[in-house]
């Protein structure tokens, strides 16, 4: 099982709205309408707070989302929560499961979808190999390097049956013997839509376009 296949071209999402918390501010009037964007800027600048509102992982303080021609969140009384939303994601902090073992943390996202465990796990195990992580199914994430958690991460991004990828840094940890081979994966991936934050130039090249937040989100 695949990404879920819809009406051919990118997802179009569009963030024009605050984010507050108490140390910080985020004003966005973001437009991603490619099938690949890369995001960059400096640290700190809320690349990685961007995806999480596009996850719905984070709300709006005021302003309107949408994917897809969708409000999926209003800053209001509108917000469809994250499980809702056809979104697959692979943070730079892994995001794995502790208590479960590599496989079914791959799995997971196809379990949610509606598979038998014993589909989900054949497929996990398919994406397992295709990171290069088949010897570690059993193991728990505690048990595995920084490099193979992230590996981990992107394979059940990856597994994951959503219109849209987000990736945060992505390849920040893993080996440049591994590293090439992911980008490819990365970006030839089912999912209509990706957004990439990425301070590797190896990285944005690939996007069909580039989206700067500006250093004044600081």
């Amino acid at each position: 099982m695949s990404a879920e296949v819809r009406s051919p071209g990118p997802v179009q999402i569009e963030v024009h709205g605050v984010v507050r918390r108490e140390d910080f501010t985020l004003s966005l009037d973001v437009a991603l309408d490619q099938e690949r964007t890369a995001v960059i800027g400096p640290n700190g600048v809320g690349k990685t707070t961007l995806l999480r509102l596009i996850a719905g992982l984070e709300r709006l303080k005021t302003g309107e989302l949408k994917i897809d021609g969708q409000v999926v969140d209003d800053g209001s009384s509108t917000f469809i929560a994250a499980h809702q939303r056809s979104v697959a994601v692979a943070f730079q902090d892994h995001r794995l499961f502790g208590h479960l073992r590599i496989i079914d943390n791959v799995a997971y996202p196809l379990r949610r979808a509606g598979l038998k465990r014993a589909a989900a796990r054949g497929l996990a195990a398919d994406h397992l190999a295709s990171v290069g992580l088949s010897e570690v199914a059993i193991s728990r994430p505690a048990q595995l390097s920084g490099g193979q958690r992230q590996r981990a991460s992107i394979a059940r991004a990856l597994a994951t049956p959503a219109r849209v990828l987000l990736l945060d840094e992505p390849l920040a940890s893993v080996d440049d013997q591994s590293r090439t081979a992911l980008r490819d994966l990365l970006i030839n991936t089912d999912h209509r839509t990706v957004v990439w934050v990425t301070h590797d130039p190896d990285d944005a090249k690939f996007a069909d376009t580039t989206v700067t937040l500006p250093s004044n989100n600081i």
